[in-house]
């Protein structure tokens, strides 16, 4: 209780003045700012906003007044960009300042940030998480992915040097589960990788529905948060890659051409106007929110919850009150993606051929001897935990091709010769090695030649 009494007391302590914006508005200013009046005003008010649990509350500015309510009714919670930003506003003041209360509040929010994982990786929408919807792990409102990117900066980045080195690894620890559990929860559809729900269940990460017109779908939107994180992780395995690549294959197949969104005149409608979906060949692609999973087309609910194939089809609250199209996926699919795929310069590129094998078989690559580039492919009669590597005959683990689940299906991989930091192999006789979960392993022989 000490460190609470703590933070209240700077609360109370400290002037508060004016400050309309989120705490996230002032994390560029530069370090001689926050040790000026108005950054310690803001800095009590953010303390008072804290809840005993380290968390802050949603949907509240906590940076423009004091909470003047009972601290009991503070509702913490990861949603709607709560606590992150928080977090990082403290960080600066404690660098700045030096004053422990900073950092007392920090370490409080940060283990609240680490109570709230589960072992799985995943985050609920809040902690404690209850028996609602809100248990689920949450990338509605991109929960997961902020909070990844925040643990990941704790680890990692010189503005949290401060932060003890139990905390930082536990930080590092906290980022990699959660990667695990993202990869868990890509959707597959007839032995495909596609995209994510905006929840997926915390036991067995099926896709889960959230509040009644948020069904279990494929998300149009949080996909993207999803895929952007991925991408920016340094060095990504083989999982990742391919985790990122099946979901720009599913965002380009999602794509709507040939709609545009309007708001039209309506003196029947609470104001006045009513969204409609009309024909015009000439509109910049859109995509859905939701789809349904197993067809891939868009689909709509109203408040009770019944899935419908049309925005037309559900009532004005619901169709005007929420965002069923968008452009989330644009600048993904036509900058940074092909800009990440030019940087990572992949040593292997797999390709997933619609084949559904009766065996797990690897088979002799062609052409054998090479020079430039060679085929390598496999089979798998069924989804499993699977390493493919390349060993010389020394034993010596040159390269890693795959690593991790993969579905069924038969398996082309064009290699170029290269070991996964980009080193051109020298001439010679290599083995590469399959091995899957149930124990098997098949070798076979490849001759390089420079």
């Amino acid at each position: 209780m000490l460190r609470i009494y703590m933070l209240v007391t700077l609360a109370m302590y400290l002037v508060v003045g004016p400050a309309i914006a989120d705490p996230k508005d002032f994390l560029d200013k530069p370090a001689a700012w926050f040790l000026e009046d108005e950054a310690r005003q803001i800095a009590a008010n953010i303390l008072s906003f804290q809840s005993d649990l380290g968390g802050w509350p949603k949907n509240e500015n906590t940076t423009e007044n004091q909470y003047e309510g009972n601290r009991k009714d503070l509702d913490p919670t990861y949603d709607n960009g709560a606590t992150t930003d928080e977090l990082r506003f403290l960080a600066r003041m404690y660098t700045a300042t030096d004053d422990p209360l900073y950092q007392i509040a920090f370490h409080l929010g940060l283990d609240y940030v680490f109570e709230g994982q589960y072992p799985n990786g995943g985050w609920p929408q809040r902690h404690p998480s209850g028996n609602d919807y809100h248990r689920h792990i949450t990338f509605n409102d991109d929960v997961m992915v902020r909070l990844l990117e925040f643990v990941r900066e704790v680890a990692t980045a010189e503005d949290y040097a401060f932060v003890d080195d139990t905390r930082r690894q536990a930080a590092a620890a906290a980022f990699d589960r959660g990667i695990a559990c993202i990869l868990q929860c890509q959707i597959e559809v007839n032995d495909r990788l596609t995209a994510w729900c905006a929840q997926h269940d915390e036991i067995d990460f099926s896709p889960r529905p959230a509040r009644s017109y948020e069904l279990a779908t494929l998300s149009g939107s949080e996909s993207v948060g999803i895929v952007q994180l991925l991408m920016s992780i340094n060095d990504p395995s083989t999982e990742i890659v391919s985790a990122v690549e099946a979901a720009i294959v599913w965002l380009e197949q999602a794509r709507l051409s040939g709609i545009r969104v309007v708001e039209e005149e309506d003196s029947q409608g609470p104001d006045g106007l009513n969204r409609v979906v009309v024909q015009d060949a000439l509109a910049p692609s859109l995509w859905a929110r939701f789809y349904e999973i197993e067809s891939n087309k868009p689909i709509f609910a109203d408040r009770d919850g019944v899935p419908k194939s049309a925005l037309a089809d559900i009532g004005y609250e619901r169709r005007n009150g929420y965002a069923w199209y968008g452009r989330w996926p644009q600048n993904l699919l036509e900058i940074e993606y092909p800009k990440w795929k030019r940087a990572i310069s992949a040593v292997t590129v797999v390709e997933q051929v619609a084949v559904l094998p009766d065996d797990t078989a690897l088979l002799q690559n062609y052409p054998n001897p090479f020079n430039s580039d060679t085929v390598i492919r496999f089979a798998l009669a069924t989804r499993s935990d699977i390493t493919l590597s390349l060993y010389d005959l020394a034993g010596q683990k040159v390269a890693t091709f795959i690593e991790g689940f993969s579905a069924a299906g038969a398996y082309v991989i064009r290699w170029d010769g290269r070991d996964n930091r980009g080193r051109a192999l020298a001439s010679g006789v290599y083995l590469y090695l399959l091995r899957t979960g149930g124990g098997q392993v098949q070798t076979r022989k490849l001759v390089l030649i420079r």
